[in-house]
């Protein structure tokens, strides 16, 4: 335990978070459209190089997610599932929402990119807050 936040949680959460993220940008959910609005070619063999450091770039997040999830869950010390997904819920609109909608505009992101990409924020926050609530 870190801070009050079980380790098995943050890691349970944060191959929830990476499964789901597979799930999320293959082509059975929105990988095609999300490549698309990318303007990515997925043959393209430049994009599979660097693929390793991304992911463990994108665990490493997770991972930092899962563990701040957690403590604000124990610091609000959450007693139901609800709240805990309210807590993911509220982050997510706190803190990445307010950032995307600042940065996507000047960044040049389409709205549909946006749309994809913090569709799975909301998804992947929730699904954090529900695997602490269990295992956190």
């Amino acid at each position: 335990m870190i801070g009050g936040v079980r380790v098995i949680g943050v890691l349970i959460a944060m191959i929830a978070h990476q499964i789901l993220g597979a799930l999320w940008y293959s082509p059975l959910l929105f990988g095609n459209t999300w490549m698309k609005a990318m303007k990515k070619n997925p043959d393209d063999q430049s994009m599979q190089k660097g693929y390793l450091l991304e992911f463990a770039f994108s665990a490493l997040g997770a991972l930092i997610t899962a563990y701040f999830l957690g403590y604000i869950q124990t610091f609000l010390e959450m007693s139901n599932l609800l709240q805990a997904v309210g807590i993911g819920l509220i982050a997510c609109i706190g803190f990445i929402s307010s950032n995307r909608l600042i940065h996507a505009p000047f960044e040049g992101q389409s709205r549909l990119l946006l749309l994809i990409s913090h569709g799975f924020d909301f998804v992947s926050y929730t699904a954090i807050s529900i695997v602490l609530y269990y295992f956190g």
